[in-house]
């Protein structure tokens, strides 16, 4: 309500002003820093219920006092409102009043919230009780126990109230914290009001439009604003909030790839249990018998020794530390608020927004963006900011590359080499069986709370010297500007939307799902004729990344007609593999060539004779690879 509807934020902005002036000025003496009443008053308490708003500001000033006197504080707070709003009244918006008349004058449902305990007493004074259909205020708030903003209680119980889903309902806030909690909550559209040099703080708070004024909106331009909002979703896959038991599988469905490597889209810190991997095309290592198959609950024995039966899973690239006075924050803390996981599929971009709630309350929140470039397969972009909501702490975001449980987390892997220099990351592996030596170099450049890094990847089959290779790539693009190359990503995946993408006007539901099947059929298709796609892609360890016949008979026809050069590598793979082929035939007392049920990097089969149950320890026999030839065929 207040800075939308009614123009009492000046009065709230008044009153904290008079309280917290007198307070500190009583508490500090000389040494008193006066209340900012633009600022500090949009930062802690613009739009909080008043207890939270002076435990939010005496958090940020590092204050510590009982809650006796907070309650005090509160009451007095409230007594100042009050007696401004009988000296000065209560002014409106002219624009915004029209708006929800017109509003409701064509059947749509009108609400107002707030978190003052004099939301109706402010209406009742300005007229507006016949302009709405309810009000949801500090009295309410309360009374049903719900928490203020920038959690979505007070949005949700109104669009209740009001008999409205959220997905169909509209938010207006003026406030970062309304519209963060409008964005929480899933409501069809929300709206930023700027009224004055706030514009960019509500569009990071997830503001799907902001307007300096509901003057310029009607209805017809929300039901348009509306509808693109859904065309919007339909590019996207989003994940609120955050489970442990489904984190693996949110991690495989939000990763990022451009065919020679795919990163998991674990979280930039990610938790225990996370499966936080990445993978290289056509890397891979003799298998391990204590790592799962197909299922974690699948064991299977090594291969004779076969130095190409597994896929290398590689340490995170994307691993950062965040800390609050020296206290690391992460999700397996009790420190996690709230996550949003958000795949932007047009772009091919992962971005993940988490707030977390440190000692004495303090709030800071974690924002970043990542993707393996589309334009340049050897690179990878991150971007984050730790931004302090509510307190002035230290706050330390730093990012780093080596793993230190190297052993037990990537079996496969030796350490070589790791360098820290500055803003330069080397590390450098090679697998213990097939002899691949792979390197991977980061320059991580920071300004304040923000990190950007620009991270290279070289294997040796991409050339003997692949330690070289990374720095000259990392050394080439450090003086190109970050967004530039994040552009030059986003235009490659225009161009292959402009050929993949299939339009099904007013399904939004199902245009998603035709977005993200196309997504990541997009991501392991490689410029490299020696590998195929695995059953997996390059998304996770199951079936050990082997290529089975799915790929030819489901994936080859969306290749032919997106991407024809991708499509004859795929045909390609099965060419330089054909003497694996051969070797099954021969095997198998047949002429000619039989392609493998599971194959790698020779063609030679690599299917499992039989799978252990780790559970139990009974061993099931597996037939595929001996008796099930009709591949071939197909």
């Amino acid at each position: 309500m207040d800075g939308v509807v009614t123009r009492t934020a000046r009065l709230h902005a008044a009153a904290w002003k008079a309280l917290f002036d007198d307070f500190l000025r009583s508490r500090d003496g000389e040494s008193f820093r006066p209340f900012d009443e633009r600022a500090e008053y949009r930062a802690y308490v613009d739009g909080k219920p008043r207890l939270e708003g002076v435990r939010s500001f005496l958090r940020a000033r590092d204050i510590q006092t009982s809650p006796e006197k907070e309650e005090e504080l509160a009451a007095r707070k409230d007594a100042l409102f009050e007696k401004r709003l009988r000296e000065q009244g209560v002014e409106t918006f002219a624009s915004t009043i029209a708006l929800m008349r017109a509003l409701r004058e064509g059947g749509t449902k009108v609400g107002v919230v707030t978190s003052s305990r004099h939301g109706r007493e402010v209406l009742k004074a300005a007229g507006l009780t016949d302009a709405i259909d309810d009000c949801l205020d500090g009295v309410d708030l309360e009374a049903l126990t719900l928490k203020g903003k920038p959690d979505p209680d007070m949005f949700l119980a109104a669009a209740e109230r009001l008999g409205a889903p959220p997905a169909r309902t509209l938010v207006f806030e003026d406030a970062v914290s309304g519209v963060q909690a409008g964005r929480r909550g899933g409501f069809g559209l929300v709206v930023g009001v700027d009224r004055g040099g706030n514009a960019k703080a509500l569009e990071r708070a997830g503001a799907d439009l902001v307007v300096p004024d509901l003057g310029e909106l009607d209805a017809p331009k929300l039901e348009s604003a509306f509808a693109e909002h859904r065309e919007a979703i339909a590019w996207r896959v989003e994940e609120e909030g955050f489970d442990p038991a489904r984190e693996r599988q949110m991690e495989t469905l939000f990763s990022v790839g451009n065919g020679y490597l795919g990163v998991r889209g674990a979280l930039d810190m990610p938790p225990p249990g996370s499966q936080c991997d990445f993978f290289i095309a056509g890397v891979y290592d003799r298998k391990r018998p204590d790592l799962p198959y197909s299922e974690i609950e699948f064991l299977a024995p090594e291969r004779g020794g076969y130095p190409y039966a597994e896929l290398v899973p590689l340490p995170y690239p994307f691993r950062l530390q965040l800390a609050v006075e020296g206290r690391p924050l992460d999700f397996s803390g009790e420190e996690a608020r709230s996550l949003r996981r958000v795949l932007e599929l047009r772009q091919g971009v992962l971005r993940i927004e988490a707030l977390f709630e440190s000692s004495g309350g303090r709030r800071t929140a974690l924002r970043s963006r990542r993707c393996a470039s589309a334009a340049d397969p050897h690179l990878l972009l991150q971007e984050a900011v730790a931004e302090p909501e509510n307190h002035y702490a230290p706050v330390a975001l730093a990012a780093e590359l080596d793993e230190t449980e190297l052993a037990p987390r990537h079996p496969h892997l030796e350490r070589l080499e790791h360098v820290q220099d500055g803003e330069l990351e080397l590390v450098r592996y090679a697998t213990r069986a097939s002899g691949c030596e792979i390197c991977i170099a980061s320059r991580t450049r920071r300004e304040g709370e923000r990190l950007q890094r620009r991270i290279s990847v070289f294997t040796s089959r991409d050339g003997p010297q692949p330690r070289a290779a990374a720095l000259a790539h990392l050394e080439a693009n450090a003086a190109r500007d970050f967004d530039a190359l994040l552009a030059a990503h986003e235009e490659a995946w225009a161009s292959f939307w402009q050929r993949a993408d299939i339009r099904i006007p007013g399904r939004a539901a199902v245009q998603q799902a035709l977005r993200f099947g196309a997504y990541h059929l997009r991501l392991p298709a490689a410029d490299d004729p020696r590998v195929s796609i695995g059953a997996r892609s390059l998304t996770g360890r199951a079936y050990e990344g082997h290529v089975f016949w799915d790929t030819e008979i489901f994936m080859l026809p969306f290749h032919l007609y997106t991407s024809p050069q991708e499509a004859r590598n795929l045909l390609l793979y099965r060419f330089n593999t054909l003497e694996g082929a051969r070797r099954r035939a021969r095997e198998l007392g047949y002429r000619g060539a039989c392609y493998a049920w599971e194959s790698t990097v020779t063609g030679d089969d690599v299917t499992p004779t039989n799978i252990v149950l780790k559970s139990s320890g009974k061993e099931i026999p597996i037939f595929t690879g001996r008796e099930q030839i009709h591949v071939t065929a197909d």
